[in-house]
């Protein structure tokens, strides 16, 4: 019997990129930046040549400054990885390009197929889903690229002149650089243990920014208790637990009303949350909630 090793085959697959990711900026969405933390692929990426490996979601302008030897004037790589539907994560993209400068190249990696996109009720692409993606994709970069020339030569055109500064007058030019922040203390409220992280990270889901698997998942997890008549009472550990367990709850309050249900416990964990934790010695996370129960 032949067994495969799945890490080192998507490892692989990951080499097979190297031509795309030499020299680019990588930006990863939160369910492959899961991915890739289970895979090890992050020295991986690095050896390839990659600048830096960034959040989609938590986008920022001081991406670009993390690679030092790189000058103003280079063109820059993007790409991206997502294992959303292209229609969700469209703004983060766009913000991305919008957001950076002098990219050169863009390119994208989705999990989901273009069948998938088609089938999708509310996914506005069709059976040639990635082709569709790349003209709105261009159509929106270039309105908001001219949109954001006209205001920037609007607000120019209301400064006042300023004398020139040369380098021979001793003027340091700046620079962009990194910046990054951590707990300097492991006594966090939220937080297992010291020296863990902490289990929540103060952000949740709201509204647009719900992602289709966390609103399926309520669902599914509604539709199950309502068939086993049970009424939950739900605890959750993570961002993501959060945010099912809320839909759930507002699904309840708003077809449950006035009918009478046997109570259950509903345990919500992020996947993430267990693998902060030591997974020997009885140690894991499992083990310290049942271990906290009283008898």
């Amino acid at each position: 019997m032949a067994f495969v090793n799945v890490i080192n085959c998507c490892l692989d697959s990951i080499r097979e990129l190297s031509e795309e990711l030499k020299g680019a900026v990588v930006y990863l969405d939160a369910g492959c930046t899961e991915s890739f933390k289970f895979l090890g692929a992050f020295p991986v990426l690095l050896e390839m040549g990659v600048l830096s490996v960034c959040s989609l979601e938590s986008m920022s302008s001081l991406d670009m400054a993390i690679d030092w030897n790189q000058k103003n004037d280079d063109l820059t790589k993007v790409v991206f990885f997502t294992c959303r539907l292209l229609s969700d994560a469209h703004r983060y993209i766009l913000r991305c390009l919008t957001t950076l400068q002098c990219v050169s190249q863009c390119t994208i990696y989705i999990s989901i197929s273009e069948t998938g996109h088609s089938a999708y009720p509310d996914s506005p692409l069709g059976p040639d889903a990635y082709h569709e993606y790349q003209i709105l994709l261009v159509q929106d970069y270039e309105e908001l690229k001219k949109k954001n020339n006209q205001n920037s030569i609007h607000k120019n055109s209301n400064k006042p002149k300023e004398n020139p500064i040369f380098e021979d007058e001793g003027w340091l030019q700046l620079t962009p650089r990194s910046i990054s922040e951590a707990y300097l203390s492991g006594d966090q409220e939220n937080s297992i243990s010291s020296g863990l992280p902490p289990l929540s990270t103060g952000t949740s889901h709201d509204g647009e920014d719900i992602p289709p698997g966390v609103a399926l998942t309520a669902q599914f997890l509604y539709h199950l208790t309502t068939k086993m008549d049970l009424k939950l009472e739900i605890f959750s550990l993570g961002d993501l637990s959060r945010s099912v367990g809320k839909l759930i709850t507002d699904m309840s309050s708003l077809y449950d009303v006035g009918r009478r249900k046997k109570p259950a416990g509903l345990l919500l964990i992020d996947r993430t949350v267990d693998l902060l934790t030591p997974c020997c010695h009885g140690d894991t996370l499992i083990d310290r909630i049942f271990s906290s129960i009283p008898p």
